[in-house]
């Protein structure tokens, strides 16, 4: 099924009119949050994806920008599993288990690199040191917000669009990308980028982008743009990045690039929002689940919770035994943990045996 043909349906199952535009962003904003809802149920198959990564010790890293959830990781040469935490036993525990092959969750982040020295020091004039490069054919009404963390510890926001600084028309561009300087006064000395988004100013939802060229933006350095710190590819409207710290062991910082310092990393990718009838639909398969999710949604918002009590219960069944289809004939293994009462009973048994 595609986007356009859930949304029409589920349109016409509440009385909205997908044909109105007003009216088809409320039947979007119900479709996102059903999926959104869906997909952090389960892990549908498919949405797991492998990636090796080239780590050092003690370092901090950013991960790819699709990255939503890490699964597992291990070594790729000897095949030893690394286990992923948050922060909390880096500073709880002082033993060796919680600094050795491990990557703990610091949160996530606008920017994939940190600034350099040039564009976080003192400037003499409003350059900032750092250029966005927007890609292919960009709509009229869209925009970009960078955010900036100043040493006055405020925050100051720059929106630039296609045409910044002049009002003149969009600039369109094919192939190579269309260079807008940012400028900030030079009495805020720039400590962080905290932000950066897309948009388009007609409805504020989901920025537009051109369907067919691809509209990638990123934020490089002005004196080198092969650096690049930040992007947001064409589907999507923020930058954000998961940031992990890396274990100062088994290998320090200055780990050679090879095999035996690279992990394979099981992560979940991030969930595409729909914005259009032409959006591949990211979960295939549970189209009318998602549908079920969606009219559970709206009779919570017109406060019938009795029938969203039973589209929550029947979403809940379907998710089950959806997952057992697709799993059927998979090899499983089963793990039994070991419990409190296992030494009491033993010892009860060795009583009697006894006795």
């Amino acid at each position: 099924m595609s986007a356009e043909y859930i949304i029409d349906r589920f349109g016409r199952k509440v009385g909205l009119n997908a044909g109105d535009a007003n009216q088809r962003y409320v039947i979007l904003d119900f479709l996102n949050e059903a999926m959104q809802s869906v997909y952090e149920h389960v892990d549908i198959p498919g949405s797991l994806v492998e990636e090796e990564f080239y780590v050092a010790g003690k370092q901090r890293i950013a991960l790819s920008r699709d990255v939503h959830a890490v699964r597992a990781m291990r070594e790729k040469e000897s095949k030893l599993t690394w286990d992923i935490n948050n922060l909390l036993p880096e500073y709880n525990q002082n033993n060796w288990r919680s600094d050795n092959r491990c990557w703990r969750v610091v949160g996530y982040e606008p920017l994939k690199k940190s600034l350099s020295s040039v564009i976080t020091g003192t400037r003499g004039s409003t350059a900032t040191g750092l250029t966005v490069h927007w890609f292919a054919n960009i709509a009229a009404t869209e925009k970009l917000a960078v955010t900036f963390e100043t040493s006055a510890s405020d925050r100051q926001t720059l929106e630039v669009w296609p045409s910044y600084p002049s009002t003149a028309a969009a600039y369109t561009t094919a192939s190579s990308p269309h260079s807008i300087a940012l400028t900030l006064d030079n009495n805020r000395t720039i400590t962080s980028v905290v932000g950066m988004r897309r948009f388009d100013t007609n409805n504020e939802r989901f920025g537009g982008y051109a369907a067919n060229d691809g509209g990638l933006v990123r934020l490089v350095d002005t004196a080198d743009t092969s650096i690049v710190y930040s992007e947001i590819p064409h589907d999507e409207t923020e930058a954000q990045y998961m940031i992990v710290d890396i274990s100062e062991f088994p290998w320090d910082d200055t780990s050679a690039q090879d095999d035996s310092h690279t992990l394979q990393v099981l992560y979940k990718k991030k969930l595409k929002h729909i914005k259009s009838d032409n959006d591949p639909f990211p979960l295939y398969g549970f189209e009318n689940i998602v549908m079920h999710k969606m009219m559970q949604l709206f009779m919570e918002e017109q406060g019938k919770l009795q029938e969203a009590m039973v589209y929550d219960g029947k979403v809940t069944r379907d998710l089950g035994r959806k997952i057992a289809d697709l799993e059927r004939g998979q090899k499983r293994i089963m793990q039994f943990g070991r419990h409190g009462h296992d030494s009491m009973t033993l010892a009860r048994r060795w009583h009697y045996h006894r006795g």
